[in-house]
């Protein structure tokens, strides 16, 4: 499971995610201080910059089943899709008030993806 914003809702997705038997949670976020309490509740906790490389060694490359984007960004939500294998399922709990979306209908049935 990516969790994708380490904030308070992060931390209570990565609590879930731990509750419901997710075996492994890579949390996602540019702030340390973030990172260091997400992992304080269980989660390998990354910087954006090495979410890619994080996921892909977790998952033998194959990418996460699961990806929570909690943040609101356009960027957060396309690095969920990004990082999500093939048949994953992405979730987007964040706010979004974006004219467009980070990727296109064609994208997400290309992959599979079901969207939450």
């Amino acid at each position: 499971v990516d969790i994708l914003g380490c904030g308070p809702v992060g931390i209570l997705a990565i609590l879930a995610a731990k509750h419901k038997g997710a075996s492994k949670i890579i949390a996602v976020d540019v702030v340390p201080e973030r990172r260091a309490k997400a992992e304080q509740f269980g989660a390998a906790a990354v910087d954006i910059s090495n979410a890619a490389a994080a996921v892909a060694a977790a998952t033998a490359g194959r990418g996460a089943d699961v990806a929570l984007e909690l943040v609101g960004s356009v960027a957060a939500l396309q690095l969920g899709f990004d990082l999500l294998r093939p048949a994953g399922v992405l979730s987007s709990i964040g706010v979004h008030t974006e004219q467009q979306f980070p990727f296109t209908p064609v994208d997400a049935y290309n992959k599979n993806i079901t969207y939450r």
